[in-house]
């Protein structure tokens, strides 16, 4: 009886925590009950922020945005709103003749609606951390899935942070600061063992998200 509440005991710490975040939701691709593709955030109105990879084709041509849309707050399925894209904003060096480059792995989308809930604003941030970060994992694909206190350090042009995330998280937010401060610093991008390696907010990200957009 003991050995198995230690072991209950141990499955329910490994577990990760929940978020309940209305900006943060998922792709879609042909219909909400249809293919599941990467994790986003609402950083304005009718804007979302994503991976790169999420969006285009393995060498890093752009798909097309039939049947693809946002679902924010997706959670056992319900949502806070929905919205299709109409248009797809590629990071200038998201891709090289080899295919995406996890260094800017970042897509904007822009949506055919505005979205009711409030955005989460974007800015940059230093490597180091602590950050969080939520996405839809496919362990629970029904509920975000929340790490904090994720530390990060630069190797190279990439970004490592020490929280582990699974398939289906790509395109979910790095989140820096608190309260009034808090801001979207990066999208995650990849696995690399136990670490997550994303793609960091940089000034192309904030003129494009800077220009005026009304759907």
């Amino acid at each position: 009886m003991r050995a198995a509440l230690i072991l209950l005991l141990c499955l329910a710490f490994a577990l990760p925590a929940r978020a309940t975040e209305p900006a943060v939701g998922r792709l879609f691709g042909g219909g909400f009950s249809a293919l599941r593709i990467c994790s986003g955030t609402l950083v304005g109105p009718a804007t979302v922020l994503t991976a790169a990879h999420c969006v285009t084709f393995p060498d890093g041509r752009k798909r097309g945005t039939r049947g693809l849309g946002f679902v924010a707050g997706w959670e056992e399925g319900r949502h806070a709103g929905a919205a299709s894209v109409e248009e797809i904003l590629l990071h200038p060096r998201a891709s090289d003749a080899e295919g995406i480059v996890v260094a800017y792995d970042i897509a904007i989308l822009r949506l055919d609606r505005a979205l009711p809930m409030a955005p989460i604003r974007v800015g940059r941030s230093g490597p180091e951390g602590g950050f969080s970060i939520i996405g839809y994992g496919r362990e629970d694909t029904a509920h975000q899935a929340l790490q904090e206190g994720c530390a990060g350090r630069l190797k190279g042009p990439r970004w490592y942070l020490s929280c582990p995330v699974s398939q289906g998280m790509s395109g979910g937010p790095v989140l820096a600061g608190g309260g009034t401060a808090r801001r979207v610093a990066g999208v995650i991008s990849a696995i690399s063992g136990e670490e997550a390696v994303a793609a960091r907010v940089d000034p192309w990200v904030l003129r494009e998200l800077a220009r005026p957009y009304t759907p």
